[in-house]
């Protein structure tokens, strides 16, 4: 795949929210393909902090997203929400507290660039500024 390909193939999986596998057809490759193009050009797109505004209300909700093995042991992710854009922030595994505590702290600014803005959430996030 060139350069330019993989670059449009993340553009159409990462900003219009297409699938995978939709873009791989258009494309006439496989799946894979793509979404290694995605990883390559999406990763550092990702990483970069910068990619965030000012978020003023933020959303958690924990997923059970798979089930694997003989004795099915839970697999838990917690999703990071900016409620008002609709926009997902991050993707922490688990779903414990301290999990989301140690995103916030990895943000520019920390946990203090959160603290009084409102938490809406199934659980008692909002208490992460005193315990992390």
């Amino acid at each position: 795949m060139t350069t330019r390909a993989a670059r449009w193939a993340t553009i159409q999986v990462g900003r219009q929210g297409r699938a995978v596998s939709e873009v791989a057809d258009d494309l006439g490759c496989d799946w894979r393909k793509v979404m290694d193009a995605v990883a390559v050009f999406g990763g550092p797109l990702i990483d970069d902090p910068a990619r965030f505004t000012t978020v003023d209300a933020v959303g958690l909700d924990e997923t059970l997203y798979v089930r694997e093995g003989r004795y099915r042991r839970q697999l838990w992710s917690t999703q990071t929400v900016d409620v008002q854009r609709g926009q997902l922030l991050d993707v922490v595994p688990g779903r414990e507290v301290s999990g989301c505590c140690a995103w916030f702290a990895a943000r520019p600014g920390g946990v203090n660039e959160f603290v009084g803005r409102r938490w809406i959430s199934r659980r008692a996030i909002g208490r992460c500024s005193t315990r992390c």
